[in-house]
This record gives structure tokens, sequence and C-alpha cells, in this order.
């Protein structure tokens, strides 16, 4: 064996390992978006539920014969169960809202169709 075939052989190796880095780098990067996407995909879904659910409510409060007491109390507690449902809404748009302006990109995530 000479010299001419010995570096012929190191080449080839160093093809097949750079491939191989090559691919386990793809793996690897795959591997690591399908987690954080599927996560962020049913932080959304229950978001968006957030944002609908109050629609499909109202309709049960309507259909419903409540008599209500214009009293002190009454107030104080539509204030408070309103404060809490609207930092709520809003906390879930905002959410909403976040979670579709995020993009993968960086170093091991590079933007998707590059």
């Amino acid at each position: 064996m000479d010299l001419l075939e010995l570096q012929n052989i190191w080449q080839e190796y160093d093809k097949k390992i750079s491939e191989n880095t090559r691919l386990n780098k793809e793996i690897l990067r795959l591997m690591l978006l399908s987690k954080p996407k599927k996560r962020l995909n049913w932080i959304k879904i229950k978001a968006g539920f957030r944002i609908i659910s109050p629609i499909f409510f109202i309709p049960l409060f309507l259909i419903q014969d409540i008599q209500f007491h214009l009293t002190t109390r009454f107030y104080i507690g539509l204030g408070c169960y309103y404060h809490c449902n609207g930092i709520s809404y809003a906390l879930g748009c905002q959410t909403f809202i976040l979670i579709g302006k995020l993009i993968f990109q960086g170093r091991f995530f590079p933007r998707e169709g590059k």
C-alpha cells in the first residue's frame, strides 16, 4: 500500500465522517424542534379556548331565570367577577398573539424553508 492509496482511503473516511456528522446534527435539530412545537400548539389551543369560551357561556346565563337583588354585595361580587375574568381574557389573548409570533431560529433552530 503506497502513500497515495492511504491518502485516498483517509479522504473517503473523512467524507463519511462529515456526512454522518451532518446527518446527526439534522436528526438532533428535528428532535429538538418537535417537542417544543407540540407543546406550543397545545398552549395555543388552550389560549384560543379561553378566548372563545365566554361566547358559549353567555346563553347559559341568559336562559336561566335568575333573580338579582341590587345591593352593595351584588355590585362588589359583580365587580370582582368581571375584573378576574377580564384579566384572564386579556392574558389569553396576549398568549395567543405571542405564540403566533414565535419563530424558532438560531444556531440549532435555523428558519424553516432555508
